[in-house]
């Protein structure tokens, strides 16, 4: 493997949490290496990727930013201090606006996820402002997880929970062979992926069929012709981000939802906002931002945004870009200006920065 087909090593540290979904294991540090990275990744004891615990009541004056979001803002690939959170809080303050950036995401999640651990885990940090990643990838994730459903065009919890080999994984992190053999064996990282990627799409499938067979028909079409599904994985998606948005709003924090494009084909990048999503008008309904712009300048058609011999995550000039983006939009559309009395925006007070 590693003379002929050399392959990247990207384990991942994951357990279940007691919100029925995955976390990050708290307290693990591992690495990842690829013909193009060797990097480590941290995770605090709250299983948050971050070098320090963030007490769970926010002091006065503090200002804080949830991100939620899988592998791409989780920040595979790259050091911690060259993630997509780190150069947010960086950019903030040296714009004068100092910030707590608190990075909830986990590899694999989609935006089902995002709304579970909103209400159980980012809610009681009391944010500020929430951050949910867009890609298009949540379409399938959303499925897969069979988290939520779309009843009647109301969007409702299943009562399931989604812990894939969860069990299995968490027996064998107890063996320190495992452990060696998930960060340097990469016949068993080929292994892995190839079951994890089968396994994605028989419950993809399952779920699938099971929503359809749960479609009512429209007689109209007469006997003979195919039911269509009751909602899908668009309608679906939608749902779940004015979940999110909604969960904000209650809680007095603003909402923005930022766009990752597909770094398959560099500089051919393309995004759901484009596909799957176009006719839903997401602009429209949320804070939204995408690095589709700088991507595809002519300028920048040399830049790698991505790396290509791992697992296709966003380069240090991707997280940089993506970064400066939201950046950008949270000071010029004001998604931090404290909240007084009565909920009408004030001047903020003194925030206290992490040095602080």
């Amino acid at each position: 493997m590693r003379l002929f087909a050399g392959v990247a090593l990207m384990p991942r540290y994951v357990t279940g949490g007691d919100d029925g979904i995955r976390r990050n294991i708290p307290n693990s540090v591992y690495s990842q290496t690829s013909r193009e990275v060797d990097i480590e990744i941290r995770v605090n004891s709250q299983g948050l990727r971050a070098d320090r615990d963030f007490r769970v009541q926010k002091p006065d004056g503090v200002c804080r930013i949830a991100v939620l979001g899988d592998s791409f803002f989780m920040g595979y690939e790259v050091d911690i201090e060259h993630s997509f959170s780190h150069f947010l809080e960086e950019n903030l303050r040296e714009a004068g606006q100092p910030c707590e950036v608190l990075n909830f995401s986990v590899s694999g999640f989609g935006t089902a996820e995002y709304v579970v651990s909103m209400e159980s885990r980012v809610l009681p940090f009391d944010p500020d402002l929430v951050i949910f990643e867009l890609h298009q990838t949540d379409l399938r994730e959303n499925v897969i997880s069979n988290l939520f459903s779309l009843e009647d065009g109301t969007l409702t919890r299943t009562g399931n929970n989604y812990l894939p080999a969860i069990a299995v994984r968490d027996k064998l992190m107890q063996y320190g062979i495992y452990k060696w053999l998930i960060e340097h064996s990469q016949l068993y990282s080929v292994i892995r992926e190839h079951a994890g990627k089968t396994v994605k799409q028989l419950l993809l499938a399952k779920n699938n069929i099971k929503n359809y067979l749960s479609s009512p028909s429209d007689s109209s079409q007469g006997h003979d012709s195919e039911p269509e599904p009751r909602n899908t994985p668009e309608d679906l998606l939608f749902a779940l981000l004015e979940k999110g948005k909604q969960l904000s709003t209650n809680n007095n924090a603003e909402f923005l939802l930022i766009d990752i494009p597909n770094g398959f084909d560099p500089p051919n990048y393309y995004s759901v906002l484009d596909l799957e999503m176009k006719d839903y008008n997401l602009a429209a309904n949320f804070n939204l931002v995408s690095p589709m712009a700088v991507f595809t300048h002519p300028e920048n058609a040399q830049e790698k945004y991505y790396y290509q011999t791992g697992h296709l995550h966003m380069s240090i000039e991707g997280n940089r870009v993506v970064a400066q983006v939201a950046s950008d939009a949270i000071i010029s559309k004001s998604l931090l200006a404290y909240k007084g009395e009565g909920n009408e925006a004030v001047s903020p007070p003194h925030q206290v920065s992490v040095e602080d």
